[in-house]
């Protein structure tokens, strides 16, 4: 019967050694959830801006092998080759350049309209572009706040689980004392009946 109850006893302390790491554990992670939360975010930031550089230097690599492919393109071709390929991109000069230049009588014409119909043109594309801006007025208005929400939103889940986490320890901090208290009163008993 002794036996039986020391069993019991130890089992009972063991237990208890089990809440009490358990609840060390939990107020552990509780105090430094903060911490790890500041630790995510900051990695986070660190993993973007390194994706960024890595995507800035891929984009940069990939041109790089191109040119590369395109000098080597032109190194084994003829001269006869060369030579159309030279004209080519003397035509495309050419071509670049005629555009700038029919951008330019429009851009003068567009200053100093002398038709009205070319008047109304230009209030049309003002009024388009001022449609555009506030279109992404709109857009940025509507983003930000859907950001917002969304933190909002991940603050008031971390409130919620940090409340229910708090409310966890109040109610297991003194079931654990408790039980504890009894574990103890009982081997005191024990060791007092024992001649």
């Amino acid at each position: 019967m002794d036996d039986l109850k020391r069993r019991f006893q130890l089992l009972g302390v063991i237990g208890s050694v089990i809440a009490v790491v358990g609840l060390v554990v939990s107020l552990y992670l509780q105090l430094h959830q903060a911490e790890f939360r500041q630790t995510i975010s900051a990695e986070r930031l660190a993993a973007e801006r390194t994706l960024d550089a890595v995507y800035g230097t891929l984009q940069a690599d990939s041109l790089s092998l191109r040119l590369a492919r395109i000098e080597r393109a032109l190194s084994m071709s003829s001269p006869l080759l060369r030579q159309s390929a030279i004209f080519t991109k003397i035509e495309d000069v050419e071509s670049r350049i005629g555009r700038v230049e029919a951008r330019t009588l429009a851009l003068r014409q567009a200053i100093n309209p002398l038709k009205p119909d070319e008047i109304l043109t230009i209030a049309r594309l003002t009024d388009e572009i001022m449609t555009l801006k506030r279109d992404l007025t709109q857009f940025q208005e509507t983003i930000t706040n859907r950001q917002v929400s969304f933190e909002a939103s991940l603050r008031n889940e971390a409130k919620a689980s940090n409340q229910s986490t708090n409310l966890i320890l109040v109610v297991l901090v003194p079931l654990v004392l408790n039980f504890l208290y009894t574990v103890w009163k009982d081997m005191k008993q024990a060791r007092k009946e024992q001649p």
